[in-house]
């Protein structure tokens, strides 16, 4: 079993690790409408989870060995789960905050780059920034809905976001057909998932997982 300062290290290593991989991502689409920029961030998530994933079972397998044990850890399968929570919503969170200086960017136009920081009180450190300092709340964030977002919250409504989960908003007899005719939305592909998810975070609804979890 390792020892919890050890444990805290390599969370925090992992974590710092996806972050680094997203914004490389984030750098490749930065031409991108902000909408457009946050889903394809969004699609990219389970992928950086598994390779920062498959890191870490590369470095725990190294430990064992050197550690000279005949079998895998008792702490591995609960730090496994610990670490890979921790990296998925580090990187749900980093693509909020990388979305909203992007739409802060866009607002500012031709302002220069202390003017905005100045403005919107940017901090130039992403560790800082995802670790220490929250994201503006729900009623500063909402303003940052595309009118495409704003009419798919109006017709879903509050009461189905913060009791249904995604899969069951898609599948609800009277949301699926106007949610696939009128959005193009289909149930089960990223681009759903990341679109009703930017919804829930603008609006400070729960994701699916806490509706799921609050049964």
């Amino acid at each position: 079993m390792l020892p919890v300062r050890l444990e805290m290290e390599l969370n925090f290593a992992f974590r710092r690790l996806a972050r680094e991989k997203l914004e490389d991502e984030a750098n490749r689409w930065s031409s991108l409408l902000a909408d457009d920029f946050r889903d394809r961030l969004r699609a990219r998530i389970p992928t950086i989870q598994h390779e920062c994933m498959q890191l870490f079972e590369r470095h725990m397998n190294g430990v064992i060995t050197e550690a000279g044990s005949s079998g895998p850890s008792s702490a591995g399968p609960r730090l496994r789960v610990w670490i890979e929570e921790e990296i998925k919503e580090t990187l749900e969170t980093k693509v909020d905050d990388l979305t909203w200086h992007r739409r802060a960017r866009s607002r500012a136009g031709s302002s220069t780059r202390a003017q905005m920081d100045e403005s919107i009180g940017v901090i130039a450190s992403a560790d800082i920034r995802v670790d220490s300092d929250p994201l503006p709340d729900a009623s500063q964030r909402v303003a940052t809905l595309s009118k495409r977002d704003a009419d798919m919250h109006h017709l879903i409504g509050k009461n189905n976001f913060c009791t249904l989960t995604n899969i069951e908003i898609m599948n609800d007899a009277s949301l699926k057909k106007v949610l696939r005719e009128q959005f193009q939305l289909k149930p089960g592909e990223d681009a759903t998932k990341c679109c009703l998810d930017r919804i829930r975070r603008a609006k400070g609804y729960p994701l699916s997982r806490k509706v799921r979890q609050r049964r």
